[in-house]
């Protein structure tokens, strides 16, 4: 049946191009035509395949592209959080350091006063051993007085 309705068509096809173009005489080759078609349909399948794997690689493509941009977002948070971690700590380290500059000050004039004092004993031994331990009580209250001053906790002080 399929034979004979393509060969209706065929039919049909020439007696319109015939109708039309007999005044032109065109010669009409009817293996043309059904390769033309043949062509156009193969053409038509090809280009069907082509777009669905340009599709599928564009699919493809914006799937690594989200992916991309996921990666690129988790680790640009990753490093904000790290940083914002490392200058917090940064802050803390320098508030101790100062803290501890201002204890070491107190603990620098402590020593300066106490080189005051061991230079005073040191006059005093030599002035006699008398007085010396007259002055020696002196200094010693004021060593202990000094230290609680600085609040340091005193809790066995012995004296030669």
């Amino acid at each position: 049946m399929s034979a004979e309705s393509n060969k209706d068509s065929k039919f049909e096809l020439t007696s319109i191009y015939k109708e039309k173009t007999s005044s032109k005489n065109i010669p009409f080759d009817l293996n043309l035509i059904d390769n033309l078609e043949k062509n156009a349909g193969d053409i038509a399948i090809e280009i069907h395949r082509m777009v669905a794997s340009l599709q599928n690689k564009l699919n493809t493509m914006s799937q690594s592209t989200l992916e991309s941009i996921h990666v690129q977002d988790t680790t640009a948070k990753k490093i904000d959080k790290e940083i914002m971690e490392s200058v917090e700590q940064t802050e803390r380290m320098i508030n101790l350091c100062e803290t501890l500059n201002k204890d070491m000050d107190k603990i620098y004039d402590l020593s300066e006063k106490i080189k005051k004092i061991s230079i005073f004993l040191f006059k005093i031994k030599k002035s006699g051993k008398l007085r010396l331990k007259l002055k020696v009580l002196l200094v010693k209250s004021m060593i202990i007085l000094e230290l609680k001053k600085n609040n340091c906790i005193i809790t066995n002080i012995t004296f030669y």
